[in-house]
């Protein structure tokens, strides 16, 4: 992809082709050292995907929760609870799991959690524009991204700490999920926090029928 900057803005040229994935396991276990480090140095983890969020977004904050819950007890999953999308995916994880009640939190609370050490992790999104609450990422110091779409200019309003963006992968669940297989505490993820990534990644590939790779 090209990207022209005129007076009168910002013009894409390419980028019609499929991405093909390019990556290896051992990019994971690198992104994986990296933002553990990352979660354990910070005073406490806040996890936003897009708004209206489909299985992928709230599937790949899951995955990075249970992830960053085995270094640092203070993590949240920052979300629209009203929203219709929410309401849909989220029914048999909060029956099963009532503890996500506490750890889903509302844009408000999102805001007075924010300290000078606070860890933003987006998933499945990187236009700011795109999440619930814009404000927070204006707020945050410490941001780190985990995306499979497309870099967006928008993204360098702000400078992340790391990003992890592949666009030839299919679902950020599939990145998520990488990540937590080099978990010590791989272990700790429970069936109900799986379907939601699993159904993640059926969404995303249509049923494994398109943007599938081998590691996917």
């Amino acid at each position: 992809q090209v990207v022209l900057k005129t007076p009168t803005g910002l013009f894409y040229f390419g980028a019609k082709t499929k991405t093909f994935q390019k990556r290896t396991k051992g990019q994971a276990k690198i992104i994986f050292g990296k933002l553990a480090a990352l979660v354990e140095g910070s005073s406490n983890v806040l996890v936003m995907g897009h708004s209206n969020p489909d299985f992928d977004s709230i599937g790949s904050c899951i995955g990075i929760a249970r992830l960053a819950l085995a270094y640092n007890p203070n993590v949240k999953i920052v979300v629209d609870k009203e929203s219709p999308n929410f309401k849909c995916c989220t029914p048999k994880l909060l029956e099963a799991m009532p503890e996500y009640e506490d750890i889903f939190i509302g844009t408000a609370r999102g805001l007075d959690m924010i300290r000078s050490d606070t860890l933003l992790i987006m998933t499945d999104v990187n236009n700011v524009y795109n999440t619930d609450c814009p404000k927070i990422i204006k707020c945050v110091q410490n941001i780190v991204i985990v995306d499979h779409h497309r870099r967006q200019d928008q993204m360098y309003e702000f400078k992340p700490l790391m990003t992890y963006i592949r666009p030839g992968v299919s679902a950020a669940s599939e990145l998520v999920s990488e990540m937590l297989e080099f978990s010590p505490h791989r272990d700790a993820l429970l069936k109900e926090e799986a379907n939601l990534m699993l159904a993640g990644l059926m969404l995303d590939t249509k049923n494994f029928t398109t943007a599938v790779g081998m590691q996917t």
